[in-house]
């Protein structure tokens, strides 16, 4: 790569050299495995090096990728600072440099020799993980990084450190993947302590925490706290921001089942940010918690549009359109789905019930028995069977071995009562849906459009089973 090549095409790759460990996506440093702290500028600059080793990098070149076209009359006072602050997290100096050599008056180089690493495949939920945690919160969409067009109307922070700051968080969130969001997490925080009271740092510390809240590290009750705090912090000073009003939104939603607050906060966020295809999204699903799948389905498939390349918003697109009962085209969106991540359980999920609903049995058995190559199990036919008999077959064994795992009323109580309702143990199915009411699990939300449970609303046990969805204290 020349000199004056831009390497913003860098941002998935990782590189070693040395004993280090560089993520240019996250902009992360780590020397065995242990991290070490490294503010924006100085990873940029490590960037630009690692990208051109074993190149000299001028230091005009360096200008341009740091700051770009702002001339700026601190450069050189600024370039050095940045120097000097790479080399203290390399732990070496400039009079006996390990990894940077100084070419007088030209420029910088990297010494040791630099390899590229393949982008490590983000983790994400799984039947075994979610029962591994002991999940009582299991939200209803699956999450991922989004596009965040310019004119999604996300606020600019004032301060110009704490605006790299911000940017970097916004642009290092992977939904879903819960150390990439604690780490986007950390650079928000960063940001609110050189600008404690800005919004654009409050209202994305806010949106994190709360998607993070049920995971390792973030108790349920006390993170939905915390994020409610900063969002309404963040919307104290501009009523305006996105971020916040999507946290909040999300946690009316989620925490408290408070639809109509939610709808209130999503339906700002989507005014206000017409091209975020998260509000779009989550506006979505107030919509299907309230029944109203046809809008639920309109508003999805207007994320869809805005994000084509998002397998998160392509998976809740898939489900509201079970919702409709428009199964043939509920399989084909989740079957690009699961192509774009195989391994993502919602999109399985939704598959299978596709497939099922289109009365495409063979398809629905082999999601069945992926489902159970995860826990272990092996699922069997009956001989002279129908593909309809084995699939509900199969549904028994998927929610006898599930529920095995799960302790005390904890874990995935709602996938439990689906498994029993698909094969026709009702009885199971209204302790699990009970289970999962009192746990709080968010896809109670959505019982009552969910056509998983269609023959068990007409069963008696159905009829009497009454899951009304009430505000959470």
């Amino acid at each position: 790569m020349s000199d004056t090549e831009p390497h913003n095409n860098t941002n998935n790759r990782r590189f070693s050299f040395g004993d280090f460990i560089f993520d240019a996506h996250r902009g992360a440093l780590s020397l065995k495995g242990r991290k070490i702290d490294l503010n924006p500028q100085p990873a940029r600059l490590l960037e630009a090096l690692l990208v051109r080793a074993p190149e000299i990098v001028t230091r005009d070149a360096l200008q341009r990728d740091l700051w770009g076209d702002k001339a700026t009359v601190e450069f050189e006072q600024s370039l050095n600072t940045c120097i000097g602050q790479l080399r203290v997290a390399l732990g070496e100096s400039a009079r006996d440099p390990i990894y940077i050599k100084t070419e007088p008056k030209i420029g910088y180089r990297l010494l040791p020799p630099v390899t590229t690493i393949e982008a490590k495949t983000p983790r994400h939920w799984a039947i075994g993980a979610a029962l591994a945690a002991g999940a009582v919160i299991l939200t209803f969409v699956a999450y991922q990084t989004l596009q965040t067009p310019a004119d999604t109307g996300l606020l600019k922070a004032e301060n110009p450190t704490a605006q790299d700051l911000v940017l970097r968080g916004r642009s290092q969130r992977e939904f879903g993947d819960v150390d990439a969001m604690t780490e986007s997490l950390a650079h928000f925080e960063n940001a609110l302590n050189i600008a404690p009271e800005e919004p654009a740092a409050l209202s994305g510390a806010a949106l994190n925490i709360a998607v993070l809240a049920g995971s390792a590290d973030f108790p349920v009750a006390s993170s939905y706290a915390r994020a409610n705090d900063l969002a309404m912090r963040s919307l104290a000073i501009n009523p305006n921001a996105v971020d916040a009003r999507l946290a909040r939104g999300f946690i009316a939603l989620y925490d408290r089942w408070d639809i109509a607050a939610a709808r209130q906060d999503f339906d700002h966020a989507r005014r206000r940010a017409p091209s975020y295809a998260l509000a779009h999204s989550w506006s979505a699903a107030a919509l299907a918690a309230e029944g109203r799948v046809a809008e639920a389905v309109a508003a999805s498939a207007r994320s869809v549009e805005l994000d084509p390349a998002s397998w998160y918003v392509a998976a809740d697109l898939c489900w509201y359109l079970i919702f409709q009962e428009d199964y043939p085209r509920a399989a084909n969106v989740c079957a690009g789905a699961v192509e774009q991540k195989p391994g993502l359980l919602w999109s399985q999920l939704g598959l299978m019930e596709a497939s099922r609903g289109a009365g495409k049995y063979g398809d629905a058995a082999k999601v069945q028995n992926l489902l159970a190559d995860r826990i272990g199990l092996k699922l069997d036919t009956a001989p002279g069977a129908s593909a309809e008999e084995n699939f509900s077959r199969s549904s028994c064994a998927l929610a006898e071995a599930v529920a095995a795992n799960a302790k005390d009323g904890s874990g995935p109580n709602y996938l439990i009562a689906t498994f029993y309702a698909q094969c026709g143990n009702f009885a199971e199915t209204t302790a699990w849906l009970e289970g999962a009411a009192r746990g709080g699990e968010s896809y109670v939300l959505f019982y009552q459009v969910d056509p998983r449970f269609a023959a068990y609303k007409e069963s008696e046990a159905g009829r009497t089973t009454s899951l009304l969805i009430e505000k959470r204290k």
